[in-house]
Order: C-alpha cells, then structure tokens, then sequence
C-alpha cells in the first residue's frame, strides 16, 4: 500500500498509533494435563456437536476434518478421563453423537470459568490500561 495514501486515509498513521483499533486484552483460555486438551476452538466443536447431534456435521460447520473432530473429543477423553459423548453407530437408521452429563458438565464449568477469568482479566486491563 501507499504509505501516502495509507498517511492521508488514516490521521493515526502518522502518528504511528493503528486507526480504529481500540486497545483490548485478548486471552485463550484453555484446560491441561500433560497437554492442552479443551480450549475455546474444542469448547465451540463440543456445542456444535451438542445442536447438531453429528461429529460429522460438526466438523463440516467449523470447517476441520472428520479425523481431527475425532482426535479432538478423544483426546479430551484420555485427558478428562470421562467420556463426553456418546456414540452411536450408523447402519439404517444413521449414527449420532450426543454430549453425555459429564461433557455437558465439563461445558458449563469451562463457560463459567471462561466467564470469571473473561471479568477478572478486563477489570486488570481498566487498572493498568485505563
């Protein structure tokens, strides 16, 4: 780009600062043993699997793959050490996937958790940014 054009189009250019941007804390929260196993991209495939009933249909929506959906939910339960789905398998009447208590369980506690530390680290921000 222009760095003229770039100059004249955004005031905050020249001052070196980005335009339009306002300054936010962003932190990725995410649940570990050994290794990360349950994060925000993890938390958003075990929902859509929640709606739509289908490990298959879940991946397609996020756009992963089928195998990475299902290393994914096996690798939370290696590490959770609780199965969060229960599988049935296809045949006539089609396969599906449901969340089981103990994956809902481990949702809403991770949605909570997300949530306080989401109040706690903007109530950091506004004391040290604001």
């Amino acid at each position: 780009m222009d760095s003229t054009k770039q100059t004249m189009d955004d005031p905050a250019a020249e001052s070196g600062k980005p335009a339009n941007k306002k300054l936010r804390p962003e932190v990725k929260l995410s649940l570990a043993r050994a290794q990360s196993f349950y994060g925000p991209g993890v938390h958003q495939l075990m929902s859509t699997i929640d709606k739509t009933e289908s490990i298959r249909l879940a991946c397609a929506q996020m756009g992963i793959s089928y195998s990475k959906g299902w290393k994914l939910i096996n690798r939370i339960e290696k590490a959770y050490g609780r199965k969060v789905l229960h599988r049935q398998p296809g045949g006539r009447e089609g396969g599906r996937s449901v969340v089981t208590d103990d994956g809902h369980q481990l949702m809403q506690k991770y949605e909570a958790f997300a949530g306080e530390v989401d109040q706690c680290v903007g109530e950091l921000f506004q004391k040290h940014f604001d």
